[in-house]
Formats: structure tokens, C-alpha cells, sequence
């Protein structure tokens, strides 16, 4: 089964999907994520500048065949609009954040069949965000809706819900994400807001979705155990189904 987590930044999604990774291991579950699987091709880290760049080659090679394999949501994705006004460094961003995100979303259903439990933090349908949330850009509908009709999806969508306020009080306390860097404290707070109404957008268009719809669920980013349960019961009665 895939279980993928989405959520505003600082909602709790990597706290939530650690928590529940160390319980699922009690339980002796085999688990899957996109780090371990990284790691284990050997494209985790780099020691030096030879190695990175022959690590990076390597990587690139295995973001190919998902790539033209989902061609068909790449080609959907408005590129010139979601890139326009934006520096270099974030368009390579946002470009490599969903190839990767492409790749894993493939190496995650090979997984799942072969019995293990697969945990994506930040998977394909969480990319949305990156696509389509910016400061300066109204949120395009028409994309989105098209991406969440196209996006392969995962058998448990976990929405990690927190407020605003609250969100951007824990990225400014651990370090905000790289597209925010040089934002001002309202703009952050204007970004978010834009990212909420994204994401409960996103899910609506989800649940209306009639090909290959996933189960949603809605968690408080503040009850990081009683959440961890109530998915860990639901992964259980999956298994005994």
C-alpha cells in the first residue's frame, strides 16, 4: 500500500510520517521511502565533486524512463506560467523537486506490490504545492484541476491540517523552506494562505475524481500520536482485507 502525506509547511507531515515509520517498525512492517531507496542505489550522498557529478548522472539517467513514462502529466503542467518571474536556481528546484517526485511515484508502486508499507513524505500529489502555490501568481484552477485528475494517487492520502499562524511560527522557528527564504514575515504569511486554500482545493478535486480514487485522510498536525493510531488502524484493516 502507498501512503502519501500533504500538508502545509511546518504542518507536521515529516514529524507525522517518522512517528508512524518507528511504530510500523515495531509492528515489524516492511517500509518503504524514497530516502532508503536513494541510499540504496547509492545516490544519497556525495563525497566530493568527481563523485557528485558522476552521482548526479546516474540519478538523471534514473529519472528517464518515469518521465516519459508520465509524459502526458508533464506535457498538462503550464511550465511558462508557474516559471515565469522566477530566478534560475528555483525553476531547477521546482523542475528536479518533480521529476524526482515522478520517479518515486513509480519505484512506490513496484514497492507496494512487492508487500511493503510505502511512506512518501512528499509525493507527486503533495508537488502540487510547489507548482502551483507563488506570491505573485494567482493559483491556476485549470492546471490544477487537470493535475489532480492525471497524478497517479496513492491508496491513503493523509491531509496534515494545522493553522496558519501556527504553520509559520514552526518554519520560522526550524528554518524556512528554500522558496521562502526571501520573504518578509506577512508575504510568508500571505504564501501559506495561498498554499491552504491549494490544498483544500486540491483534496476537493480529489474526492470528485471517479478513475482510480484513494482514500483521504484528515489529520490535526498537533496530535502527532493520536494520528499515528488512527493510521496505523487503517493500514491494519487494509492488511486484513
Amino acid at each position: 500500500m502507498i501512503i502519501e502525506f500533504t500538508g502545509l509547511p511546518g504542518s507536521g507531515k515529516t514529524t507525522l510520517n517518522d512517528a508512524l515509520q518507528n511504530n510500523l517498525i515495531r509492528k515489524e512492517y516492511c517500509i518503504w521511502t524514497p530516502g532508503r531507496h536513494w541510499r540504496a542505489l547509492g545516490l544519497q550522498y556525495q563525497v566530493n565533486k568527481l563523485h557528485r557529478s558522476l552521482m548526479v548522472t546516474k540519478k538523471t539517467a534514473t529519472l528517464v524512463k518515469p518521465a516519459i513514462n508520465n509524459i502526458q502529466i508533464i506535457l498538462s503542467i503550464p511550465w511558462i506560467h508557474i516559471f515565469s518571474g522566477l530566478s534560475f536556481k528555483y525553476k531547477k528546484l521546482i523542475a528536479k523537486s518533480f521529476l524526482v517526485n515522478l520517479a518515486e511515484s513509480e519505484f512506490a508502486k513496484l514497492a507496494s506490490k512487492e508487500g511493503c508499507v510505502v511512506l512518501l513524505d512528499e509525493g507527486i500529489v503533495h508537488r502540487a504545492y510547489s507548482l502551483f502555490v507563488s506570491l505573485n501568481k494567482e493559483i491556476n484552477h485549470k492546471a490544477l484541476k487537470c493535475y489532480a485528475l492525471m497524478v497517479n494517487l496513492p491508496d491513503l492520502l493523509v491531509f496534515v491540517k494545522i493553522n496558519v499562524k501556527q504553520a509559520l511560527q514552526r518554519i520560522m522557528a526550524r528554518g524556512v523552506p528554500l522558496r521562502m527564504t526571501d520573504l518578509s514575515y506577512n508575504q510568508s504569511e500571505r504564501m501559506l494562505v495561498q498554499g491552504e486554500l491549494l490544498l483544500e482545493t486540491l483534496i476537493q478535486l480529489i474526492r470528485q475524481r471517479r478513475s482510480n480514487p484513494c482514500e483521504i485522510m484528515e489529520v490535526d498536525g498537533e496530535l502527532i500520536d493520536k494520528s499515528v493510531i488512527s493510521i496505523s488502524d487503517w493500514i491494519t484493516n487494509y492488511v486484513d482485507e
